[in-house]
């Protein structure tokens, strides 16, 4: 009969150290912050920002829609007349799915090809995750693109 106390005491004992290990788990304090969504910590470990760069082109045809210099043997170009609006340094608008502006570029130069003056244009550190964006140079419109169309270069025409 002797084992039977001396199961009961190892029995205690181990029961002892599941209860004691239970209520060593940390639970939360006044003092740790909780997120205010269940999602909010997983959001800010994902959040990550894109460039989105491209290019707009229009047409230098009849001669009074573009200016034209030469820079290092490459012949640059930007708007005039009705194009004057288009040219190194026009801002770029990106806006989300919503209308929202979230990212803010410009037109780094322009370059003439085969009368077609092409402008390069690039909006740096844009959040992803919104689906959908839309692009706007200078006043003319907003044109939608897909978030995974922005992974390479897009092409914007006017006139």
């Amino acid at each position: 009969m002797a084992r039977r106390p001396a199961l009961a005491v190892v029995t205690a004992v181990l029961a002892a150290i599941t209860i004691a290990g239970c209520s060593a788990t940390s639970a939360p304090t006044d003092k740790t912050p909780l997120p205010a969504t269940p999602n909010a910590a997983i959001a800010e470990t994902t959040a990550t920002t894109m460039t989105v760069s491209g290019t707009v082109s229009f047409p230098c045809s009849s001669g009074n829609e573009c200016f034209t210099g030469d820079a290092e043997g490459t012949t640059v170009c930007g708007g005039d007349g009705g194009y004057s609006d288009l040219g190194q340094d026009t801002s770029i608008a990106i806006t989300d799915a919503s209308g929202t502006t979230v990212g803010i570029g410009h037109v780094l130069y322009g370059a003439l090809h085969d009368y077609t003056c092409e402008l390069k244009f690039t909006a740096e550190d844009v959040p992803t995750g919104a689906g959908f964006y839309g692009i706007e140079i200078s006043h003319r419109g907003v044109v939608k693109f897909a978030e995974a169309d922005l992974a390479s270069p897009v092409t914007l025409t006017i006139g």
